[in-house]
């Protein structure tokens, strides 16, 4: 079972496919410090968080950090109702 908050440190470039799928995760929160450059790429691949009935607080992806968000990787995710993209984000799946 996964904790109910997430945070994606400095070292986290890749979260894989159906990595939090049907998890408990309620929180997802990025680690500030990593983003203060352009140097690094971060992705969510498909299914990330696919079906993740708890995932209800709003995700803010910072500036300069996610730059691939996969398909479906906040399909059916119920609770969620925000997502604020930030400026590096270059593809989002269907």
């Amino acid at each position: 079972n996964v904790s109910s908050n997430v945070t994606f440190g400095r070292n986290i470039c890749y979260i894989g496919e159906s990595a939090f799928a049907e998890s408990g995760v309620s929180k997802i929160t990025f680690s500030m410090d990593r983003y203060t450059s352009n140097s690094s790429t971060f992705i969510i691949d498909d299914k990330a968080f696919y079906s993740c009935k708890n995932l209800s607080y709003p995700i803010v992806i910072p500036p300069k950090s996610v730059t691939h968000i996969g398909d479906s990787a906040f399909e059916r995710c119920d609770k969620l109702t925000l997502i604020s993209l930030g400026e590096s984000v270059k593809t989002i799946g269907s």
